[in-house]
């Protein structure tokens, strides 16, 4: 119990940084819903013969289209005009080119979340089949530290780009 309260408040005091006290109270639930299916379908891959869910584009890409569809609603639905306008731009004569730029930027996202994962996680399944086939004693164990510490931070690193994403969203 005293460990998870950690980590909650670790979240929390993190995501207190960028939003105010009642928006880490609405989020927090989601980024960290996130973060531990993210870790927990991670460790699925130090069982020996499971692959992780994480391995699979299908996966990432519906964790990142959630992601994605928070970011649109919540800035929507907080401020639908000036989140029209922060994607217009500065001035009004570039407003063709920034809205342009932007929404390719708004597509681009969901894509990168989905790719960054997938390529980590299968790149460091990888590794650990092949250094785990190659020398079965104690080479392993390292390689398995190591993707202990990698599970981690791409699951970390996909919550927080969501955190970030949602206060980007607020005006």
């Amino acid at each position: 119990r005293n460990f998870f309260e950690l980590v909650t408040a670790a979240w929390m005091s993190l995501m207190g940084d960028m939003l105010e006290k009642k928006d880490v109270r609405t989020f927090l639930p989601l980024v960290g819903t996130m973060f531990l299916y993210i870790w927990c379908c991670n460790m699925v891959a130090l069982i020996p013969g499971f692959l992780p869910p994480t391995d699979n584009i299908n996966t990432n890409v519906g964790m990142a289209l959630t992601s994605f569809v928070v970011f649109i609603l919540v800035g929507l639905s907080r401020d639908p005009v000036g989140f029209v306008k922060h994607l217009a731009g500065p001035v009004w004569w570039l407003a063709p080119l920034m809205f342009t730029v932007e929404v390719i930027s708004l597509t681009v996202r969901p894509l990168a979340l989905t790719l960054r994962l997938t390529g980590n996680m299968f790149g460091d399944h990888l590794v650990f089949t092949i250094m785990s086939d190659m020398v079965p004693i104690f080479i392993p164990v390292i390689f398995l530290c190591l993707a202990i510490l990698v599970s981690t931070i791409q699951a970390f690193v996909f919550s927080l780009l969501t955190a970030i994403y949602i206060y980007l969203s607020i005006p």
